[in-house]
């Protein structure tokens, strides 16, 4: 392990994770190399999310934590309602309408959804796609979200709920940037 990168080994003898580490459950290293490009001026010290939507949830495969206050802060498996995250509705409207209701209809008897759930769920979907969504609920707080190109995933830029706009629109630019540029 430690001599394909996996581990490594300390000063001290200790073991840590290599710099392949992440290579086990990321074979294409999707998650390092957008956190990767997510180090910017403009989101340095932000939570940041990689979410995939599962039926009406979203899945947080993956987090950043950053060192601004949040009401809630993601953790890596944690489910949350699509309804919720603003990475749901990226995800959704980089679909086809056929391709988001496949989506959300393919968990769906593992939820026990109903067919008003699936819809409810595809309402997120906009017909007209966007760089970057924005939303705000109580479960999450507010959030901006832009999904991956090609991937079925969206990163998710976890804000204070009063933030000011400058510094909301230099994000959501940069946001959009590191997933156009992983």
């Amino acid at each position: 392990l430690e001599e394909v990168g996996f581990v490594a080994r300390g000063a001290d003898g200790d073991l840590h994770m290599g710099k392949r580490w992440s290579d086990l459950s990321d074979p294409n290293a999707l998650a390092y190399n957008l956190f990767r490009a997510c180090a910017t001026p403009d989101l340095d010290g932000h939570t940041i999310s990689l979410v995939r939507l599962f039926g009406n949830q979203v899945v947080f495969v993956d987090v950043q934590l950053g060192r601004l206050p949040l009401p809630l802060t993601p953790r890596p498996g944690q489910r949350a309602p699509a309804a919720s995250c603003a990475g749901a509705a990226a995800i959704l409207s980089a679909m086809s309408p056929e391709g988001a209701a496949d989506a959300v209809s393919a968990a769906a008897a593992h939820l026990g959804l109903t067919d008003g759930d699936v819809e409810r769920c595809l309402q997120l979907r906009h017909r007209h796609r966007r760089k970057v969504y924005e939303s705000q609920s109580p479960q999450m707080g507010r959030q901006l979200a832009c999904s991956v190109p090609g991937t079925g995933f969206a990163l998710t830029l976890h804000v204070p709920d009063r933030w000011p706009e400058p510094s909301t629109l230099k994000a959501a630019r940069a946001l959009n940037a590191a997933t156009n540029a992983y």
